[in-house]
């Protein structure tokens, strides 16, 4: 299992595939590596920071390889604990580097 936010406040990195995108791409699917995450449902924070496939770098724009309705993309995540409550995932996505 992994965890979300080091004891300073830092993401956690974490490996896996995208098992979905919602259709106005404010929220992900995502299955970690380690598969103990199956479809978990995070929120994606406006338009992150991410990195493409060839090492560059983004900001302004929402991630190529997390389209709308889309699945099956290999990603690294920096991951977040929102600690809030309602209906929000209870997790958010703060950068992307789009692996395939």
């Amino acid at each position: 299992m992994w965890q979300t936010v080091g004891d300073r406040g830092r993401p956690a990195i974490v490996r896996g595939v995208v098992t979905g995108v919602n259709v106005d791409g404010t929220a992900i699917g995502f299955s970690a590596d380690n598969g103990r995450r199956e479809g978990e449902g995070m929120v994606l924070l406006g338009e992150v920071p991410w990195t493409d496939a060839s090492g560059a770098d983004y900001q302004g724009t929402r991630p190529t390889c997390l389209a709308t309705d889309s699945h099956g993309q290999r990603v690294e995540l920096g991951i977040i604990d929102l600690h809030g409550t309602g209906s929000w995932p209870a997790k958010a996505v703060v950068w992307v580097h789009c692996l395939s």
